[in-house]
């Protein structure tokens, strides 16, 4: 088991330009990097559940779907954080520093795209920009930018396009 571990996300608890300085190393998250199969076998998941999306899957595939956001963000030379306010069970799964801009990133492994979380983070901090990707089709809307699963790269080349210009 050991190598598997990518990194550890820092928690984030205000927004600042710079994650670093601002992590809390002692609240950390841990995300395995490798495939997203190999996830569900060392979880004991039998295959059938994935395949004919079983009830049991159901809690199970958000953390799939986050695991494979994680993996497209580092593909793309991203280092995401998450956002817990204090005193709230809520998370934002994925926050991003683009330049000097800081943008949310919600995971969804459904089309249902309440995200409670999302818009606490949107109405305390008021991001130029939020992302939130899930199995629907792109949207644009005036502070969130919806993307399928599969069009991460092209969510954050966009977001990097309308941040340099």
């Amino acid at each position: 088991m050991s190598g598997l571990l990518l990194k550890s996300a820092n928690l984030i608890q205000s927004e600042t330009v710079s994650f670093i300085k601002c992590g809390d190393l002692s609240l950390i998250t841990f995300i395995k990097c490798d495939i997203i199969g190999l996830i569900g076998a060392m979880a004991g998941v039998p295959p059938q559940i994935l395949l004919d999306g079983d009830s049991l899957f159901t809690h199970f595939k958000g953390a799939l779907t986050e695991q494979y956001v994680l993996e497209e963000l580092t593909a793309l030379g991203l280092s995401p954080n998450y956002w817990s306010p204090d005193n709230i069970k809520a998370e934002v799964e994925f926050l991003l520093q683009i330049g000097t801009m800081i943008c949310p990133l919600e995971a969804k492994a459904e089309t249902n795209l309440r995200a409670k979380s999302l818009k606490s983070y949107i109405d305390r901090f008021n991001p130029r920009k939020a992302l939130r990707v899930s199995m629907s089709k792109w949207s644009s809307g005036e502070r969130i930018d919806d993307y399928p699963l599969y069009a991460i790269p092209e969510a954050i080349g966009n977001l990097i396009r309308n941040n340099n210009g």
